[in-house]
């Protein structure tokens, strides 16, 4: 493991800072729920925090009519119960939380591995357009994301994002063919779902993510591709390492976050049987 620079420790305080706050909001919408969902919630993220892989398993059901929808070859179809947040890119205010019910992630260990992750529940109530619209954000993402990294491994700055994000949402619109009518629908139940479902720190997610692809690489390895140029192959092995630094710090802080969560509703874990 590479020695932490004062840069990095400076982050990890600032973002240990940040997550005990987020729990604090999270933990002030679990209040409203009913004692059995947030039972379920907690139970989910205990879960998660013993065996992090379990976070996801593979799309059944829904498999073909994901696969119709866009050209996904290649691609590893995983299903959660999660809905990941992350501090906003749009937004200073540190109570804005930027949410994702689908995710896609490259990883890299000897051939490289593209993942989509999708919401259960989103999977199961959103309209083919609007299923198909979140499909091809995530796909133009990872186009725009990919074609930057071969200039060169670099920090994205989050005026970046924010430009990648809104140029991959205008061509998913476009090509998707959804209409104001549906992208409305389709913000309403992102939002539904933010507020009955677990909300998962985004680092501790991609972790889980990670170990999930560790955890079933035998039965996922012919869904990998080589690299075909040698710096490719460099880029592999350094985002690997840096991954391999970042994961201890992803589950101490999801620790912090299920700890704090822990506290703030410590009346309803002795009045439901929790602790």
């Amino acid at each position: 493991m590479k020695p932490k620079t004062q840069e990095t420790r400076k982050f990890e305080k600032e973002y240990e800072e940040w997550i005990r706050s987020a729990a604090r909001d999270v933990a002030s919408g679990l209040r409203k729920l009913e004692p059995a969902r947030i039972k379920n919630i907690m139970g989910f993220y205990e879960k998660c925090s013993r065996n992090p892989s379990s976070m996801y398993e593979e799309i059944q059901s829904e498999r073909e009519r994901v696969q119709g929808l866009v050209d996904l070859k290649g691609v590893i179809l995983l299903t959660t119960e999660a809905v990941i947040f992350s501090p906003s890119i749009f937004t200073q205010r540190e109570s804005y939380f930027d949410y994702a019910i689908a995710m896609n992630r490259r990883y890299y260990l000897d051939s490289w591995f593209t993942i989509i992750t999708i919401n259960k529940a989103y999977l199961r109530l959103a309209s083919d357009t609007m299923l198909k619209y979140t499909l091809l954000h995530e796909l133009y993402q990872k186009e725009m994301y990919e074609i930057r990294l071969k200039e060169g491994l670099r920090l994205f700055k989050p005026e970046e994002k924010r430009l990648i994000n809104l140029e991959a949402k205008r061509k998913s619109i476009d090509v998707s063919g959804i209409t104001e009518e549906e992208l409305l629908r389709e913000i309403e139940l992102m939002l539904s779902l933010t507020t009955t479902f677990p909300l998962v720190p985004k680092p501790f997610a991609e972790t889980c993510l990670f170990r999930y692809l560790e955890e079933n690489l035998d039965k996922l390895k012919g869904l990998g591709n080589k690299s075909s140029l040698d710096s490719d192959e460099k880029i592999g092995k350094t985002l690997y390492s840096d991954f391999i630094d970042w994961i201890d710090f992803s589950l101490e802080a999801y620790r912090l976050f299920l700890g704090e969560l822990k506290r703030e509703l410590d009346f309803t874990y002795l009045e439901y049987g929790y602790g």
